[in-house]
């Protein structure tokens, strides 16, 4: 609904269309800077710690997650690493 206020057409009386169209070309662009991250971290890989300090747990409950079979591990050169946008998932999917 639009209404005039001082010779200005404004949305619902909120902002003007103008102010409306910098406000979304704003939000557009967060979206894509998330969605360039979430691309960036499919082939990041974290360490243990960098695993638990990413989720904000004990190693004791990356373990069992583990264990369980909700967070997978990897074992590369030796080193056991954990895909970061697995973890993100295992958030989003309220497996944590």
């Amino acid at each position: 609904m639009a209404n005039s206020h001082s010779g200005r057409v404004t949305i619902d009386g909120i902002m003007t269309p103008d102010q409306f169209e910098h406000f979304k070309r704003e939000i557009l662009q967060k979206i894509d800077d998330i969605a360039d991250k979430i691309d960036n971290d499919e082939d990041e890989f974290l360490t243990t710690e960098g695993a638990c300090e990413y989720l904000k747990i004990g190693k004791t409950k990356l373990y069992n997650l583990v264990t369980e079979g909700i967070i997978k591990k990897y074992r590369i050169t030796g080193t056991v690493l954990y895909r970061k946008d697995e973890l993100r998932k295992a958030v989003l999917d309220d497996s944590i």
